[in-house]
């Protein structure tokens, strides 16, 4: 889905080695289709920073990426300063609060 070749598969295992543990369908793929699809997050971003398909995509990228996408500030580039600061850090960053969805047990 990314495209890459096999030098860059390597060098995106050896920049994030637990890239090999995620699973495809039920990890990788879900993020991809947010970041590629509906965030338009160019591919080279990924490829060039795996870590980024390493955060929590209910947890971290999509209240993240949708906060800024509500208030016209994502225009799919600068994703590690999107995803890397803690939530106070994103907060004082962006002026923009993040929500995330709990569940009351």
């Amino acid at each position: 889905r990314l495209g890459v070749s096999l030098p860059e598969a390597g060098q995106m295992v050896s920049i994030f080695p637990p890239l090999l543990t995620l699973s495809t369908q039920n990890n990788i793929q879900p993020k991809l289709d947010l970041l590629l699809d509906e965030a338009e997050v160019p591919a080279s971003a990924l490829i060039h920073s795996p870590q980024l398909l390493g955060y929590s995509l209910e947890g971290r990228i999509i209240p993240r990426v949708a906060a800024l996408m509500s208030a016209g500030l994502f225009n799919g580039r600068g994703l590690s300063s999107v995803l890397a600061p803690t939530d106070k850090v994103f907060e004082s960053r962006f002026g923009v609060i993040v929500e995330i969805d709990v569940d009351d047990e």
